[in-house]
């Protein structure tokens, strides 16, 4: 179940995204989410498996551009595998897909998440080693509208 972000949800978000550190994200982005929460909260969302906070979604849309992107995506590592990313993967780019403007979107990623996205459809467009820290890698994907 996927519902809008609350402030109520900031905390256990915290909690989940510092699980997935260092093996999806670098510790230095945990400051760059928190503010993100507190920028882009109207387009970010908790995911919930059962009643339990399990992960969270964003995306944005930039008009000027004509692309949308996922941002922030990440799942409590005891509720992988179980659908809940690409549900909210989903619903995120039908929300896109709502602004009949956006021709892509993009998802920037590591090599640890990039197969996740091709199976959604997206495609790699450029690379960079070590770019978020030493051993995760850049993968820019975008997904063709």
């Amino acid at each position: 179940m996927i519902k809008p972000y609350s402030s109520a949800h900031k905390k256990e978000l915290i909690e989940i995204f510092k699980k997935n550190i260092p093996s999806y994200f670098a510790l230095k982005e945990l400051a760059y989410f928190e503010d993100y929460l507190e920028r882009f909260s109207e387009t970010y969302f908790t995911i919930f498996d059962e009643n339990n906070i399990a992960g969270g979604i964003g995306f944005q849309i930039s008009t000027t551009k004509n692309e949308g992107s996922i941002t922030w995506i990440f799942l409590n590592p005891d509720a992988v595998q179980k659908g809940l990313g690409r549900t909210a993967s989903e619903y995120c780019i039908e929300r896109i897909k709502d602004n009949k403007s956006i021709a892509k979107i993009m998802v920037r990623t590591s090599q640890f998440a990039n197969v996740f996205f091709e199976k959604l459809g997206f495609r790699l467009i450029h690379k960079i080693d070590d770019y978020w820290a030493e051993g995760l890698d850049l993968f820019e994907m975008q997904l063709d509208i």
